[in-house]
């Protein structure tokens, strides 16, 4: 997937309750978040979004070197 001239992918959290959009500097391009996530403690949720988007970021950035 490209998006203004760099890469993106998806991190999804261990039971897929959320899911990032990022590009490979970062940048959350989208954010989804089940009903039953909204549950948890709202420092955990946005550490888990985070989380999500540095781990896109990596491998958005990893797939941007190997084209390369």
């Amino acid at each position: 997937m490209r998006h203004e001239g760099g890469q993106m992918t998806i991190a999804t959290s261990s039971n897929g309750g959320v899911r990032v959009r990022a590009n490979d500097q970062g940048t959350p391009l989208h954010i989804a978040i089940e009903r039953t996530e909204l549950r948890r403690e709202p420092q955990d949720l946005a550490d888990a979004v985070v989380r999500l988007c540095r781990e896109a970021a990596t491998t958005a950035g990893l797939r941007r070197r190997a084209e390369l």
